[in-house]
């Protein structure tokens, strides 16, 4: 079994190596609530946590607790989807337990994945420890749906020198209703 507090390297994408940290204290999925946060995305958790703590707040369930963390002087961690702990298993860094994934299956119920066994719906009042991961990029380009864009730090995306309009018009591939002046990311 992963040893609690440390950080652990899983797998090597393209992209980026998906990083793991354990924490066996059990959580809550919810914030007391019962609340459909649209949380549903099964292949990366990056989205969906954000989602569970907009409509839950901020507090000691799983998604705030991964959220909130920060270790080996990262804060970027999040509570993975159900593939993510599929990931998790195939390593063989974590050989047995049950964790809540950050993907909801509806209002009342939200995935964990159980290692040997699967993803199975539990009712989010549950309690389950929660493995919190994190993509530690490789590259300044990202692979979005089949689309590369530059990385959050690029000067495209910070304002830099360039013509950010030209080039988020070209990422887009012109978009129906964007024309390549419309200054979208400008305040005019």
């Amino acid at each position: 079994m992963a040893v609690v507090g440390t950080i652990y390297n899983i797998k090597q994408f393209d992209d980026y190596i998906l990083q793991m940290y354990y924490d066996s204290a059990p959580y809550l999925w919810y914030n007391g609530s019962y609340i459909l946060t649209g949380a549903s995305d099964e292949l990366t958790g990056e989205f969906n946590t954000p989602l569970i703590i907009q409509e839950q707040g901020i507090g000691t369930y799983a998604s705030s607790i991964a959220d909130s963390l920060v270790a080996g002087g990262f804060n970027d961690w999040y509570l993975p989807s159900v593939d993510e702990l599929i990931e998790i298993e195939n390593s063989g860094i974590v050989t047995s337990g049950a964790f809540w994934t950050s993907t909801e299956f509806d209002i009342n119920k939200a995935y964990a994945y159980i290692i040997t066994i699967g993803a199975n719906t539990y009712d989010k009042s549950f309690s389950f420890p929660v493995l919190m991961v994190r993509k530690e990029y490789t590259s300044t380009f990202v692979e979005v749906d089949r689309m590369k864009i530059q990385s959050k730090d690029a000067p495209i995306l910070r304002g830099g020198e360039n013509n950010a309009d030209e080039d988020v018009y070209k990422m887009l591939g012109g978009v129906n209703g964007i024309s390549k002046n419309s200054n979208i990311l400008s305040n005019e």
